[in-house]
C-alpha cells in the first residue's frame, strides 16, 4: 500500500491531491527463457482546489495486467502484455473502460541498448473527454482506438558521458503526432 498526499500552491491558490494505492503483484519464472507476472492495482485520488471547481474529483481505478517474458538469447527479449483498466469518478459521471495490447522488443550488447513498443489501446469512455478529470483518465489520449510507440536508444560514449534518444508516437484517428528528444548525460 502506498498513500501520497500533496500540496500545490498554483496561481495564487492552493491544490491538494491524496492518493492511496493497493498493489498485488505475482511472478513466476517457468525457466531461465520464460517468466509470466500478473500486476493488480487499486487506486482512490481525490484531487482539490481553491479557485477551480472543474479541479475537483475523486477517482477510483483498479487495472489487471498480464504480462508474459521471453528471453530469445541474453542480449535480445520480447514482451506481450495486455491491460484492463476501469476508471470511475466517484462524484461526476465519466467512466472509462479501457483494454490494450503491447509487445515490446528490447536489444542490448555492451555500451548499447535499444527498446522499441507498439501498444493498441481501446477506450471505452463515457462523459465529458475534453475536461481536465476526462483528459486524466484517457491519459492525454481519445476514446475509441489509439495507436502508441516508442523506440528508446542509448549509447554509453566513454565511461562518464551517455548518449539517449527517444521517439514517440501516436495515432487516435484523426492525425499521428511524433515527439523526439536527445540528451547528453556527464556523470562526474
Amino acid at each position: 500500500m502506498i498513500t501520497n498526499d500533496n500540496l500545490i500552491n498554483a496561481n495564487f491558490s492552493n491544490e491538494e491531491r491524496e492518493q492511496t494505492s493497493h498493489f498485488v503483484n505475482v511472478g513466476y519464472w517457468f525457466n531461465k527463457e520464460f517468466r509470466v507476472d500478473w500486476e493488480n492495482s487499486v487506486h482512490d485520488i481525490r484531487n482539490s482546489s481553491q479557485l477551480f471547481v472543474t479541479r475537483d474529483y475523486r477517482l477510483n481505478n483498479f487495472e489487471t495486467k498480464p504480462k508474459a517474458t521471453y528471453k530469445f538469447t541474453d542480449a535480445i527479449q520480447a514482451e506481450l502484455s495486455s491491460a484492463f483498466r476501469q476508471k470511475k469518478r466517484m462524484d461526476g459521471e465519466e467512466l472509462l473502460k479501457a483494454f490494450d495490447v503491447t509487445g515490446t522488443i528490447q536489444w542490448e550488447r555492451r555500451k548499447t541498448s535499444i527498446r522499441g513498443n507498439f501498444s493498441f489501446i481501446s477506450n471505452n469512455f463515457t462523459g465529458n473527454n475534453f475536461s481536465i478529470v476526462g483528459n486524466q483518465m484517457l491519459d492525454g489520449l481519445k476514446p475509441g482506438k489509439n495507436q502508441v510507440w516508442s523506440v528508446f536508444i542509448q549509447q554509453a560514449i566513454n565511461s562518464f558521458i551517455q548518449l539517449n534518444l527517444n521517439y514517440e508516437g501516436r495515432n487516435s484517428g484523426d492525425r499521428t503526432i511524433h515527439i523526439g528528444s536527445m540528451q547528453v548525460k556527464a556523470s562526474f
